[in-house]
């Protein structure tokens, strides 16, 4: 019998999952939340640091930020894809004072990639033990930590398993929701700011349908018509940011 005369509450395994994800990032970047210390090294310092401070005080001030006149003789600023401007993580920058906003939305990314990955293995079958082993190996592996320092990868790698994940949705199902779905999560993660990153993962995602690795029923000419469909979305979504962004590049 409970003592406390009630039924005793269990915490949903996802939500647990998550839980410790948060609390292993944090523990993991103790330094930097909590002891005073700051991410420096490699990029931050010359480029990320100095264009997400310009990009949070041109948007607290009020203003849109196209252009960047601080780099030399000035330069586009928000055709260059990374800063992020569009990004919905970059809500952490215009919420939060500089510089614990640029350590947060670092920081944040680690637990949004490792809950990710363990939600797409326990989709494939894993049980919770082996999926949320798998995730915190690939949150806190050498290949995730090493890009921490180059946030617009950062950004875009942590969306890839929910981009599995979705994926997975729509082979499975076959639902234009799941398909709507896929193609909102391919539009944030090119705001994320690395579109080749995105390309490689889109790549490996559509080979790994095709192959029927997980053993999904839909065709591969469905898939294939599926996968345009959603891309058509997803261009449509991102045009704002995409049409600058290859002008940019054309010059």
């Amino acid at each position: 019998m409970n003592p406390w005369g009630r039924a005793r509450t269990r915490v949903p395994a996802p939500v647990a999952a998550a839980g410790l994800f948060v609390v292993l990032a944090a523990a993991f970047f103790d330094r930097v939340l909590f002891r005073g210390e700051a991410f420096f090294g490699r990029d931050v310092e010359p480029f990320f640091y100095p264009m997400k401070h310009f990009l949070a005080g041109a948007v607290r001030g009020g203003e849109l930020p196209l252009w960047n006149p601080c780099v030399a003789g000035g330069e586009p600023f928000f055709a260059s894809l990374q800063p992020g401007l569009l990004y919905p993580g970059s809500l952490v920058l215009y919420g939060l004072p500089m510089p614990a906003a640029f350590d947060w939305l670092v920081v944040l990314h680690y637990p949004l990639a490792g809950i990710g990955l363990a939600l797409l293995l326990r989709r494939w079958g894993h049980g919770w033990t082996a999926s949320v082993t798998g995730g915190v190996v690939f949150m806190l592996g050498g290949f995730y930590v090493s890009i921490g320092n180059f946030l617009n990868n950062l950004q875009t790698v942590a969306w890839l398993p929910w981009v599995f994940l979705a994926w997975d949705r729509v082979l499975a199902d076959g639902r234009f929701r799941d398909l709507l779905i896929f193609a909102i999560l391919c539009a944030v993660a090119f705001l994320g700011g690395e579109p080749q990153m995105l390309a490689l993962g889109l790549a490996l995602i559509f080979a790994h349908g095709l192959m029927a690795v997980e053993g999904r029923e839909l065709s591969r000419g469905r898939q294939t018509t599926a996968f345009v469909i959603a891309g058509v979305l997803a261009v449509t979504l991102v045009a704002v940011q995409l049409l600058p962004f290859a002008e940019y590049m054309s010059h």
